[in-house]
């Protein structure tokens, strides 16, 4: 209840206390709750809000501006000469992910340009039905309809003028990291032995990492997500697509080592390298990495 709904019962109250049920006597005094001063203006907002309602100011709150960046459909990888994008997919969750390739080309923006992307741009999304592999069988089918091989993955990518955030990546977190030295050795591959980033943040939650070359990673990228258990502000637990389970990263001492996978350790010194991001995931870089002064 705000400030004026409270004054409004208090004077209803004051004028006719006899005709008013027991039960609205003790109301308490006026809170805040559930509103929020904007830090550029002053006025006050519902904690829900977007937006500054003062017309006069045009400040956008934090919240939705995290929220904002979090929805990009496509952001391009940085660092590498091919085109490859990160895709949100709609229909399997707001953090799920995808790939996308597009043909290089010496010009943009044309129509004609737009047709030769789609036609010849390479979808890698499991769900979809222009997947790589249905792509190359049905490129022997003469009689395609080709304005049909155009879908919403690839065409989110064409539109898209976002990049991805690379992040430093600093040896001397990976000679501090708390592992073999086989992970350690196998790490300093990653980032030497290809082109781009090791890890690249394509969204809040979800960090494009480099990987061996496979059938199901062909494009040498992964997605690792972080996530929040409900009710708590702090990452505490991640899933990688080169799994097939949803593994608790509830940090412990008795987390066991073999659910962490090579991408994992990956993520830890990308993200330790980075000061903004090792005090936002700070959960897990203070368990897997001696304390800093």
């Amino acid at each position: 209840m705000n400030d004026l709904a409270t004054h409004s019962v208090y004077t209803y109250l004051s004028s006719s206390s006899s005709e008013i049920p027991k039960i609205l006597l003790d109301l308490g005094r006026p809170t805040k709750r559930g509103i929020k001063k904007c830090p550029k203006c002053g006025m006050y907002n519902g904690t829900r809000g977007m937006i500054c309602k003062n017309k006069h100011c045009d400040a956008v709150f934090k919240d939705y501006a995290d929220k904002r960046k979090v929805s990009l459909d496509a952001v391009r990888l940085t660092g590498i000469v091919r085109q490859v994008y990160s895709v949100r997919v709609r229909d399997r969750g707001p953090d799920h992910r995808g790939f996308v390739q597009l043909p290089l080309l010496p010009s943009h923006g044309n129509e004609e340009d737009k047709n030769v992307l789609s036609e010849n741009a390479l979808c890698f999304v499991d769900s979809c039905q222009r997947l790589f592999d249905d792509s190359i069988l049905k490129c022997h089918e003469l009689e395609q309809n080709n304005t049909s091989l155009l879908c919403a993955h690839i065409d989110s990518a064409i539109k898209s003028q976002n990049m991805a955030t690379p992040i430093e990546f600093k040896k001397e977190i990976l000679s501090s990291l708390k592992v073999s030295e086989e992970i350690k050795t196998k790490l300093w591959l990653l980032v030497t032995e290809k082109e781009g980033p090791l890890v690249q943040r394509v969204s809040r939650t979800v960090m494009a990492v480099k990987c061996q070359v496979s059938p199901k990673h062909p494009l040498g990228y992964l997605h690792f997500t972080f996530g929040c258990t409900k009710g708590k502000e702090v990452y505490d637990k991640y899933y990688c697509s080169c799994t097939e389970f949803m593994v608790s990263g509830i940090i412990s001492k008795s987390s066991n080592v073999r659910f962490k996978c090579i991408h994992y350790y990956a993520c830890i010194c990308a993200l330790a390298s980075d000061s903004k991001c090792s005090e936002e995931f700070v959960h897990f870089i203070n368990y897997e990495l001696p304390a800093r002064e």
